[in-house]
C-alpha cells in the first residue's frame, strides 16, 4: 500500500511540473493576413500583416536582447514607408511603468531597432518585474513576394539574444503563402501527339494550363472556358482554318478544373497538316506544335458493276471497302475520276463513256492523299467487246514527195480500226499512169511492202521505187481492219519522176549591187538567173559579206548571211537586207547560186558599201588601279592606267580628279574639292601620274576620278584611295651651355620599335644642300630585331635644316604609314629620336567581300601588342600579336551595308604607350557572290564588265591581263573564262 502511494505522488508531481511549465511559458500568437499573397504584387504593393503577438507566461519570461523576426525565403519586408513598430501591453499585475518592457507605459508602440528586407529587428533593454507581464505586439509589418515565380511558401522565424521561455528559433510567427496572380495566358502543359491518322483517337491528348504573367498555374480558377480552333500548320491563332472538323472531350467551351483543362479523347476527320489554337477571353491564346493528320491506306473489298460493253454510256460506279476518306479518289485504270465520299466504307465514282470505248480489263483503285494516305489494292473491271461494223476511215492526206528518176516518197496519217479509233490491220497502196477511181482501184499495180497501220492519227511514209522516169504517176490508197471492214478510196495525188540527171549550172549573177546604207545594214539588189543557166528556177542563193574583197579562194570562209529568198523564176528582180552590221565599216558581198542537183554558179560580182557611223554612247571604263603614294608634308602623287574612249579602247577627252578629307562616294563627288590642271588622258592602257599639292600636312585625303568622252560620256567612279600627307616635327631646343648660345645636335639617332625580320627606311632631305633635289630621298635602311627593335645614327651632317623620316614595312612589304621630323643642325651636339613606336600594317582578305562572309583583317605589329581596330569610327575589334609581331581577326560582315568601309589600326604595348594611327584602309562589301567579276566597281555584273574581261584577256599587257585572274593562280585562262559566265549569269 505504501508503494501503491508513493508512486501515485510521484505521478502527480511530474504533472504539476508540466502544468506550471506550460503556464510560466511564453505564448506566440502568429501573425495573419499572409496566407494568400498574390504573385502578381511581386516588385509591387506590400500586404499589411496582424501581428505577430508574443504574451508573456507567469514567469514573465522576456529577456533583455533582440528579437530578431526572419521573413521567410522567397519573401522580403517593406523597408520603406511607415516603420514597424512594436506595442508593448501590460497583460498582468500592477505597480509603476518601470516594471513594463523598457520601463514604458502600458499601450506604448516602440520603434524598431532596425529593419532589411529579410529582417526586423527589436531590442527588449529591460524586463518585466515584480509580478507585473506584457505582451509585445509587431504593427505595420508588410511583407510582398520577392519574385513571381516559383511561388514560395514560409514560416516567420525569431532570432535574436533575447530569451523567451517556450519560444525557439523553429517557433512559427505567421505563415506566408505565395499564390498565382491574375489569369494571363494558357500554355500547352502537354502537347498533343505530333502525327495521328484521320478519324482516331490522338495517342497523347493535349492539357492546357490557366497561368498568370509568371507561369503559376491558376488552381483557383474553375471558371475559365477554353475555346480551341483548327489552324493550317503554316498559320497562327487567327490564320486560314483547317478544312476538317476537331472533335475532343471535353467539347470545345468546357471549363478548366482547378486551372487545368485535361483532353480525355481528341481527333480529327481531314489528313493536313495543323496546329490547335486554345482561346479564351482576357488571356493569351496558346498554339499547338505542328500535328500531322495522316490518311490511312485505303483497302478495296468490292465494285459494282463489275463489266460493261464497250460503246455503252458513262455509269457510277460503286467501291467498297475500308479506310475511304473525303479526299479519296477512285482511278480507272490509274486515272483519277470524280469520286463522292459516301461513308469510310464507301465510295461512288463517275466512268466515262470514253473509258468504254476499248474492250479489256482495267484496274479500279482508291488513292487517299497526303500526308499519309496511299493506293489501295486492285479490283477488275471488264469492258466487254462489242460487234465490229465499223470500217477504218478513208485516208483523205496521202501526199507525194521527194521524186528522183526511178521513185517518189508517200505519207500519209493512219486512220483508225474503228473510223479514226484504234490500229487498223492492212494497208493496200496501188499506182497507176491513169487517174485512179474505185472502179479501176483493183486493176491499177500494187506496191508492195507497205508497212502495218499504226495507231490512229500516227503518221506514216514509204518509198515507191522501180519507176519509169520524166513520168507522171497518180497514188491511191484502202485501209482495213481485223473484220475485215475495208475502208473508202482515199485521195489521189499525182506527181512526175525527174528528168535525167541535171548538169547545167545557174549562171552567174552580174548585177549585185549594195546600196542604202544604215549603222548596221545594207540592202542588197541583183537578177535571178536560171536553174540552167539563165532558163527555169533556180534552188537555192549562198549570200556572203565580208570586210576584204572577196574571191573564189576566200569565199567560203566569208560570213554567210541568214535569211536569203528563195530563188524567182529567171530574170526575177529580188532583193534583201543584210542587217547586224558594224557603224563606220566597208563590207565587200558576193554570192552564188545552186539548183537541187546541186550545180553550183560562178561567184558573182562583189559590189562594196560602207554603214553609217553610230552615234557614241559607250562611257569611258571606270579606273579601278587608282594608287595614291609619295606623300609628303604637302602633296600626294596619284598613279594610273588610262581608259579607253570607249569602255577600254580608243582615248578618253577629260579627267576629272577630286579629292577630300571624308571618304568620298558617287554620292558627294561633285562637292568635293576638283583638282586643277589635270592631265590629258592617254591612249587606253597608258600608265598617266599627276601630283596634287597645296595639301595640309599631317592630314589623311581621299582621292577618286571620273573620265570623260567627247559626248560627252561620263565613267563611273573609279576605286577611292587615301594616303596621309607628312607631319612637320620640329624638334625640342637642347638648353643653353654656360657661354649662352644656344647648341643644336649635329648628329640625330633613331630607335624604336617595329616588326620582328621588317625593314625600316630612312628618308632624309637637306633644305641647303642643292645637290639634292626637293623631295625625300631613301638614305639608308636596316632590319628590325626579332623583337621588332631598330636603331639608325646619321652622323657628320653639315649645319642647316634637315627633314628626316621613317617608314617600317613588314615582312610582307605593308607599309606602317611614314612619320617625319624636322631639325636644325647648327653646333657639334646629338639629338636621340628614341621609342618610335609605328604603326601596326593592316591588310584585308578579300579586300571585296560578298555580304554575310567573313572579311579577315591582319597585319603586323611589336610582339605581344595589343591591337586596336576601328571601322567606319564606330565598330572597334581587338586583337594581339604574337611572337613574330602577325596579328589577325575575323569580322563577319551580316551587319554591315554594301558599299566601302573604312578601317585605321593602332597597336597599345604593355605599359600602355599609345601607337600612332595606321593609314586607313578600305574594304567592300558587296551583294554579289563573284564581286571579282566586277571589274568597274558598280555593284552589277553585266556586259560592261564582260567588255572590260575580253579587253583584258586579248591585252598583251601581262599586268593588265592578270587583272581577270578570278581563280588567283597567277595565269588568266578558260577556267577565268568559266568563272565570269558563271558570275553573269547570277
Amino acid at each position: 500500500m505504501t508503494r501503491f502511494i508513493l508512486i501515485l505522488f510521484l505521478i502527480l508531481t511530474q504533472l504539476l511540473l508540466a502544468f506550471d511549465y506550460a503556464f510560466a511559458a511564453a505564448a506566440v500568437t502568429a501573425a495573419t493576413g499572409g496566407s494568400a499573397i498574390s504573385a502578381d504584387t511581386a516588385g509591387g504593393s506590400y500586404t499589411a500583416l496582424t501581428g505577430p503577438v508574443i504574451s508573456e507566461g507567469v514567469t514573465a519570461d522576456i529577456g533583455i536582447g533582440t528579437i530578431i523576426l526572419n521573413v521567410p525565403s522567397g519573401f522580403i519586408f517593406d523597408t520603406g514607408g511607415t516603420a514597424p513598430t512594436v506595442l508593448v501591453t501590460r497583460i498582468a499585475g500592477s505597480g509603476p511603468n518601470t516594471r513594463n518592457i523598457n520601463n514604458v507605459a502600458s499601450g506604448t508602440s516602440l520603434a524598431i531597432t532596425s529593419i532589411t528586407t529579410a529582417q526586423i529587428t527589436f531590442t527588449v533593454t529591460d524586463f518585466t518585474s515584480n509580478g507585473v507581464r506584457n505582451s509585445l505586439t509587431w504593427q505595420n509589418v508588410r511583407v510582398r513576394p520577392s519574385a513571381g515565380a516559383p511561388l514560395a511558401s514560409g514560416n516567420i522565424t525569431k532570432s535574436g539574444t533575447s530569451s523567451i521561455v517556450g519560444v525557439n528559433g523553429t517557433t512559427n510567427f505567421g505563415t506566408l503563402t505565395e499564390t498565382a496572380g491574375a489569369k494571363n495566358q494558357l500554355v500547352y502543359t502537354t502537347q498533343p501527339s505530333s502525327s495521328a491518322t484521320v478519324a482516331t483517337d490522338f495517342a497523347t491528348k493535349p492539357v492546357i494550363a490557366v497561368r498568370d504573367q509568371f507561369g503559376n498555374t491558376v488552381t483557383s480558377d474553375s471558371s475559365t472556358t477554353i475555346t480551341r480552333t483548327v489552324v493550317l500548320s503554316t498559320q497562327t491563332c487567327g490564320g486560314t482554318s483547317g478544312t476538317g472538323t476537331l472533335t475532343s472531350t471535353p467539347a470545345s467551351g468546357a471549363a478548366v478544373t482547378a486551372g487545368v483543362m485535361t483532353y480525355t479523347a481528341m481527333q480529327y476527320s481531314v489528313g493536313e497538316s495543323i496546329k490547335i489554337c486554345a482561346s479564351s477571353s482576357g488571356v493569351t491564346s496558346a498554339l499547338s506544335d505542328t500535328i500531322t493528320v495522316n490518311n490511312p491506306v485505303p483497302t478495296t473489298t468490292s465494285i459494282s458493276p463489275t463489266s460493261k460493253t464497250a460503246g455503252d454510256s458513262g455509269f457510277t460506279l460503286t467501291v467498297n471497302g475500308t479506310n475511304f476518306v473525303s479526299s479519296s479518289v477512285v482511278r480507272f485504270n490509274g486515272s483519277s475520276r470524280t469520286t463522292t465520299f459516301v461513308s469510310s466504307t464507301q465510295l461512288t465514282a463517275a466512268i466515262l463513256t470514253g473509258d468504254l470505248t476499248t474492250a479489256g480489263t482495267f484496274s479500279i483503285t482508291v488513292f487517299n492523299t497526303t500526308p499519309g494516305g496511299g493506293t489501295s489494292n486492285t479490283q477488275t473491271f471488264t469492258v466487254n467487246a462489242a460487234a465490229d461494223t465499223t470500217a477504218p476511215a478513208a485516208v483523205s492526206n496521202l501526199a507525194l514527195s521527194n521524186p528522183t528518176t526511178s521513185s517518189l516518197d508517200l505519207a500519209w496519217t493512219a486512220p483508225g480500226d474503228d473510223n479514226n479509233s484504234g490500229t487498223a490491220a492492212t494497208y493496200d497502196i496501188r499506182y497507176s499512169t491513169a487517174n485512179i477511181t474505185d472502179g479501176n482501184f483493183s486493176s491499177a499495180t500494187q506496191v508492195t511492202g507497205e508497212p502495218a497501220p499504226q495507231v490512229a492519227g500516227t503518221s506514216q511514209s514509204m518509198t515507191v521505187t522501180g519507176l519509169s522516169a520524166n513520168t507522171t504517176y497518180y497514188f491511191a490508197m484502202k485501209t482495213s481492219d481485223e473484220a475485215p471492214n475495208t475502208s473508202a478510196l482515199s485521195n489521189v495525188p499525182s506527181l512526175a519522176t525527174s528528168a535525167a540527171a541535171d548538169t547545167t549550172a545557174p549562171a552567174a549573177i552580174s548585177n549585185l549591187t549594195a546600196s542604202n546604207p544604215t549603222t548596221s545594214s545594207i540592202d542588197l539588189a541583183w537578177t535571178a538567173p536560171g536553174d540552167d543557166n539563165n532558163s527555169g528556177t533556180a534552188a537555192t542563193y549562198d549570200i556572203r559579206y565580208s570586210t576584204a574583197n572577196i574571191t573564189d579562194g576566200n569565199f567560203s570562209s566569208a560570213t554567210q548571211v541568214t535569211g536569203e529568198p528563195t530563188p524567182q523564176v529567171a530574170g526575177t528582180s529580188q532583193s534583201m537586207t543584210v542587217t547586224g552590221l558594224s557603224a563606220n565599216t566597208t563590207y565587200y558581198f558576193a554570192m552564188k547560186t545552186s539548183d537541187e542537183a546541186p550545180n553550183t554558179s560562178a561567184l558573182s560580182n562583189v559590189p562594196s558599201a560602207a554603214t553609217l557611223e553610230s552615234a557614241d554612247t559607250t562611257a569611258p571604263a571606270a579606273i579601278t588601279d587608282l594608287v595614291a603614294s609619295d606623300a609628303t608634308v604637302s602633296s600626294i602623287k596619284l598613279t594610273w592606267n588610262s581608259p579607253g574612249d570607249d569602255d577600254n579602247m580608243g582615248t578618253a577627252t577629260s579627267y576629272d580628279i577630286r579629292y577630300s578629307t571624308l571618304p568620298i562616294t558617287e554620292s558627294n563627288f561633285s562637292a568635293v574639292t576638283q583638282l586643277a590642271g589635270e592631265p590629258s588622258p592617254a591612249a587606253a592602257g597608258a600608265s598617266q601620274n599627276v601630283t596634287v599639292t597645296g595639301l595640309a600636312q599631317d592630314t589623311t585625303y581621299y582621292f577618286a576620278m571620273k573620265t570623260s568622252d567627247e559626248a560627252p560620256n561620263i565613267s563611273a567612279l573609279s576605286n577611292v584611295v587615301s594616303l596621309a600627307t607628312l607631319s612637320e616635327i620640329i624638334s625640342p631646343v637642347i638648353i643653353p651651355e654656360r657661354d649662352g648660345q644656344v647648341v643644336f645636335p649635329t648628329s640625330v639617332s633613331f630607335s624604336g620599335r617595329a616588326y620582328p625580320g621588317g625593314r625600316v627606311k630612312f628618308f632624309r632631305r637637306s633644305m641647303i644642300d642643292i645637290r639634292e633635289t626637293n623631295t625625300y630621298v631613301l638614305d639608308t635602311e636596316t632590319t628590325a630585331d626579332s623583337s621588332g627593335r631598330f636603331e639608325k645614327k646619321f652622323q657628320a651632317l653639315l649645319q642647316g635644316a634637315y627633314f628626316f623620316a621613317v617608314e617600317a614595312r613588314d615582312r610582307d612589304n605593308r607599309s606602317s604609314g611614314i612619320l617625319s621630323f624636322t631639325v636644325n643642325l647648327i653646333s657639334n651636339n646629338k639629338l636621340n629620336a628614341d621609342n618610335i613606336f609605328v604603326a601596326p600594317t593592316v591588310d584585308f582578305d578579300p579586300s571585296t567581300a560578298t555580304k554575310g562572309n567573313d572579311v579577315k583583317v591582319f597585319g603586323y605589329a611589336s610582339p605581344d601588342s595589343l591591337v586596336e581596330i576601328e571601322l567606319d569610327k564606330i565598330l572597334r575589334y581587338n586583337a594581339r600579336s604574337n611572337q613574330q609581331g602577325y596579328y589577325s581577326i575575323a569580322v563577319n560582315t551580316s551587319r554591315f551595308s554594301p558599299k566601302e568601309h573604312f578601317l585605321k589600326a593602332w597597336q597599345v604595348d604593355a605599359l600602355g604607350n599609345q601607337s600612332p594611327v595606321s593609314p586607313i584602309k578600305t574594304f567592300k562589301i558587296t551583294l554579289l557572290s563573284n564581286p571579282k567579276a566586277d571589274f568597274n566597281n558598280d555593284n552589277i555584273i553585266n556586259i560592261v564588265d564582260w567588255s572590260i574581261f575580253l579587253f583584258r584577256w586579248r591585252s598583251q599587257d601581262v599586268n593588265l591581263k592578270k587583272l581577270s585572274d578570278l581563280d588567283t593562280n597567277n595565269k588568266v585562262d578558260i577556267v577565268d573564262l568559266s568563272i565570269f559566265l558563271k558570275a553573269i549569269k547570277g
